[in-house]
C-alpha cells in the first residue's frame, strides 16, 4: 500500500524506471511532497475495511530501504507489536541507518 512521493516514486508509478533501478537514481532522495515542505499540505487518503486486529505500519523510508517487505511482515507476525517497532528500528540501524528510522506500529481493536 506504500508509495513514497518522490520524484523516483513518480518515475516508477509511470512506467519510465524499473523499480530495481530507483534506490541507484541520482534523485533517490528528492521529494515531491513533505510535512512542512509549503504551507498547504496535499494529504493521501487510503479507504480499506479495518477488522479488529490488523495491523498497521506507519514508517519512513529509512526503514523499507533497509529492510525488505517479507522480512519487515516476518518481524510484525512474529513479535509483540509493542516491541516490533523497536526491532524494526534495531534491525535497520545494525544495517547502515543511512536514513532517519521512523516506525509506529497500531493494532485495530474493537471498541
Amino acid at each position: 500500500m506504500t508509495r513514497d512521493h518522490s520524484v523516483v516514486e513518480e518515475l516508477v508509478r509511470n512506467g519510465l524506471l524499473q523499480r530495481d533501478q530507483a534506490s541507484h537514481h541520482p534523485d533517490a532522495n528528492v521529494l515531491t511532497r513533505a510535512v512542512g515542505g509549503a504551507d498547504d499540505l496535499a494529504l493521501e487518503r487510503v479507504s480499506a475495511e479495518v477488522a479488529p486486529g490488523d495491523v498497521f505500519l506507519l514508517c519512513s523510508d529509512g526503514l523499507t530501504k533497509e529492510l525488505a517487505d517479507d522480512e519487515i511482515a516476518e518481524v510484525l507476525a512474529t513479535t509483540e507489536l509493542r516491541r516490533a517497532t523497536e526491532e524494526l528500528v534495531a534491525r535497520a540501524l545494525a544495517r547502515g541507518g543511512h536514513d532517519n528510522v521512523t516506525v509506529v506500529v497500531a493494532q485495530a481493536r474493537r471498541v
